[in-house]
């Protein structure tokens, strides 16, 4: 009995032990299969990063707390010329392309820290890399070395090499531009400003950035140019002319563009600014408003006719005077409306002149002549009515003083006659028949009826002749005349008669407008292929406002009281009619 109890005791305990070698071997089956998914996932993990490293184009390197390399990806292997079987190998024994040393101290500084060490490394090559050093931490946040990267920025330098020159450039540009260039945001700060600002305000350009627009221009000129600036930043484009009462300086008129300046998202986020001084412009162009306007006034009140043509002979502008003269309307006289009261050969005269010359504009005018033609036509009536009364008067004065001259001659052959008055009575005969022969010379020269009978004449034989002939009345005043000739001959074809007679309307002129104990001088020389004849006297000489006239027909000089009584005055317009005729001057 107690034999059975036993061996049912045992078969008990079998069971319960079997029982528990299932639930074991059930536990061990799990663990198994956990095990093997951390596996999968841990050889997924190292594969990821096995993939990570060999393709990530930025050289890092794996270090222990010893500086012992761990790992490294495809990137580091130039910088220190690694292989596989450097794994395990301190980095300072290892060969390097950097020219500095500070690597194992940034790395002791890491670990030392906890703190990232950054700083900017140049290879032997020329290459430029940012070097950064962090801590190595695992997942449970346990330090176990070194990350060291190396990102190659050798381009991104030169490209920000070039953006910073392109800026000074930029700058130099902006700069040097007469024009204020700026950027402001969307805060109305100035963000960028060129060297005008400071020409313009006295502001150094680092007081200017930054500060918003109202503090830099002041506030009336901010509140002229807000509503311009509002639609800016709206998105439109703003282009304005104005008076600007700038704080700084006399208020100026300009030119101003407002050009927005949008995000990726289209928000404007600021504008730019680029304001022109156009106060010189402006006053020029009132200048000329107010010229144009003063031109048209007096334009429109002239007698003549006038108006304004391009190249192509289109009208641009007609005066008041055109249109009250013609008789047409802006509608007739537009386009070559010009034309159309002009006589076709006179249009063809201006076609062809155009044509000819590089013509931008032209200017027409159209005078009314009627009347001054009416008055040269009487004018021309009244001085040949003149010429005719004095060659008949001439004629009618030459008839009785012949027998008057007989008869005073006969009254002097007579010893009984008293001599003296009868002496006095031919010297004013003689003087009158002079006279009477001037105004028939005047008349027959006015008239073109003066005749030369050129000959070879010796010019110093007329000349004496002629200072024979005066000097009778000249020793009345008691005047020396003296006479400087060459003597050598000189020989013209010329009239002796006129010439003799150019020369005593000459020297008599001398001798009444000398006082008596004078002088009179006359010289003859050769110049070349001309002969020069000079008559100078010490007299009264000619009244200033007489020299532009004195030649003209009856101008005389004024006399006084104690002067002798002249001629009529025509005495030198026969001597330079007379020269003339000569070819002379």
């Amino acid at each position: 009995m107690s034999v059975n109890e036993e061996l049912q005791s045992g078969t008990e305990e079998l069971e319960a032990s079997r029982e528990e070698l299932q639930s074991l071997n059930e536990e061990l089956t799990t663990l198994n299969v956990q095990l093997e998914d951390k596996l999968a996932e841990l050889e997924a993990t190292n594969n990821d990063l096995d993939n990570l490293i060999s393709s990530t184009r930025i050289a890092v390197v794996f270090l222990d707390t010893e500086f012992r390399v761990r790992n490294f990806t495809p990137e580091a292997i130039d910088l220190f010329s690694l292989i596989r079987t450097d794994i395990g190998r301190p980095i300072s024994d290892l060969a390097h392309k950097f020219t500095d040393g500070s690597f194992m101290d940034d790395a002791r500084e890491v670990l030392k820290t906890l703190s990232p060490v950054e700083r900017e490394v140049n290879t032997d090559q020329n290459r430029i890399f940012v070097r950064r050093l962090l801590p190595y931490r695992t997942y449970d946040n346990r330090i176990e070395g070194v990350v060291a990267t190396f990102q190659d920025i050798t381009d991104l330098k030169s490209i920000q090499g070039e953006l910073t020159l392109q800026r000074q450039q930029l700058s130099l540009v902006a700069d040097a531009m007469p024009v204020l260039i700026a950027y402001v945001d969307q805060d109305l700060k100035y963000q960028f400003a060129n060297a005008s600002y400071e020409k313009w305000f006295g502001v150094p350009i680092a007081d200017v950035v930054g500060r918003p627009v109202w503090d830099v221009v002041g506030q009336h000129a901010y509140e002229v140019a807000l509503p311009k600036i509002e639609q800016v930043m709206k998105g439109e484009r703003v282009v304005w002319e104005g008076e600007l009462p700038y704080r700084h300086g006399p208020a100026r008129f300009v030119h101003v563009e407002y050009i927005p300046h949008a995000s990726p998202d289209g928000q404007v986020i600021g504008y730019y600014a680029l304001i022109q001084d156009i106060s010189k412009r402006y006053e020029a162009e009132k200048a000329l408003h107010e010229s144009e306007s003063r031109f048209r006034d007096l334009a429109d009140n002239i007698l003549q006719l006038a108006w304004t043509c391009d190249e192509l002979g289109q009208v641009t502008w007609y005066n008041r005077r055109w249109y009250e003269f013609t008789g047409q309307t802006p509608e007739d006289a537009k386009g070559m409306g010009w034309a159309d009261v002009h006589h076709p050969d006179h249009v063809e005269r201006v076609k062809e002149i155009i044509a000819d010359c590089n013509v931008i504009r032209w200017f027409g005018t159209n005078t009314d002549i009627t009347e001054q033609m009416e008055l040269e036509h009487a004018l021309k009536e009244a001085d040949r009515r003149k010429d005719e009364f004095l060659a008949m008067l001439a004629h009618e004065l030459r008839n009785p003083l012949a027998p008057i001259r007989s008869g005073i001659d006969l009254l002097m052959m007579d010893p009984r006659s008293p001599q003296e008055p009868l002496e006095v009575m031919e010297e004013q005969v003689r003087h009158l028949v002079r006279l009477v022969d001037d105004l028939l010379d005047v008349s027959r020269i006015t008239r073109g009826k003066v005749e030369l009978r050129k000959e070879n004449v010796q010019l110093q034989k007329v000349i004496r002749k002629a200072v024979n002939s005066i000097e009778p009345y000249a020793e009345q005043k008691n005047i020396s005349c003296t006479v400087e000739l060459p003597e050598e001959p000189i020989w013209l074809k010329a009239d002796p008669v006129r010439l003799a007679q150019i020369f005593e309307n000459l020297i008599i002129n001398g001798v009444k407008y000398t006082e008596e104990g004078g002088q009179i001088d006359v010289t003859l020389r050769r110049q070349e292929s001309k002969a020069i004849v000079s008559i100078q006297d010490n007299g009264i000489g000619i009244d200033t406002e007489l020299m532009p006239r004195v030649f003209e027909l009856f101008a005389q000089s004024s006399r006084s009281f104690d002067r002798e009584p002249g001629g009529l005055g025509i005495g030198l317009t026969i001597v330079k009619s007379l020269v003339e005729l000569h070819k002379g001057s």
